[in-house]
């Protein structure tokens, strides 16, 4: 009976080892093919354009390209308007966050003038619309845009720039801008001047002097 007993006790040991071993080998397998999971996910974000900080995100889009200087940036609850300048003129980029992940979907490039009043930020989406221009005119002193409730005045700031924005999308017919000196008279328009009426060419869309 107690060779029986001992015989018993044995074989549950070696039994009950070669369990653990087994669910040693399991836990093993499971961790592994989690790993490679969370590896394979990681590549793709990456590939797709994902990045851990919005800034990241903004300067993996493709219309940045390489060494992009960083302007100036808008926070919203969602995501984070981002401007910058390029050597093929200025950008700006819209990145989005996604859980705890950040991508760049939407970018949108300007061509790059020396005019007294020139453009240096504009992008926008259904819940946001960001513009920025860079002052060279020392008798502009302010400028107004925007329609109706959502009319915004900026000043400039140390670097000649004036930085707008809205939680709305602003269609460019109603940003409706005005620059005024100091005294408050008009001295800038932003609108668009067709050469062509039945042709609209974006890039007659600028800041034109008022003549007197």
């Amino acid at each position: 009976m107690k060779l029986f007993i001992r015989q018993g006790e044995f074989l549950g040991h070696k039994y009950g080892k070669a369990k653990q071993e087994g669910d040693g080998n399991i836990n093993k397998h499971t961790i592994l093919k989690i790993t490679f999971i969370l590896l394979f996910i990681m590549v793709v974000s990456y590939i797709l354009g994902y990045r851990l900080t919005g800034l990241q995100a903004a300067k993996a889009h493709f219309s940045v390209g390489k060494d992009p200087k960083y302007i100036d940036e808008v926070k919203y609850d969602w995501g984070t308007v981002y401007l910058f300048d390029t050597d093929e003129g200025p950008r700006t980029v819209i990145s989005e966050r996604y859980i705890f992940m950040w991508v760049a979907r939407t970018g949108f490039h300007m061509m790059g003038n020396s005019d007294q009043i020139s453009v240096i930020g504009w992008g926008n989406n259904e819940n946001c619309t960001v513009y920025a221009v860079k002052i060279l005119d020392d008798k502009v002193s302010y400028i107004e845009m925007g329609k109706g409730e959502y009319r915004i005045r900026k000043y400039k700031d140390e670097n000649n720039q004036m930085l707008f924005s809205w939680d709305i999308q602003v269609p460019w017919q109603d940003l409706n801008g005005i620059a005024y000196n100091s005294d408050g008279k008009e001295l800038y328009l932003y609108k668009l001047r067709q050469e062509n009426p039945n042709t609209i060419r974006m890039d007659q869309l600028k800041w034109y002097p008022i003549e007197e």
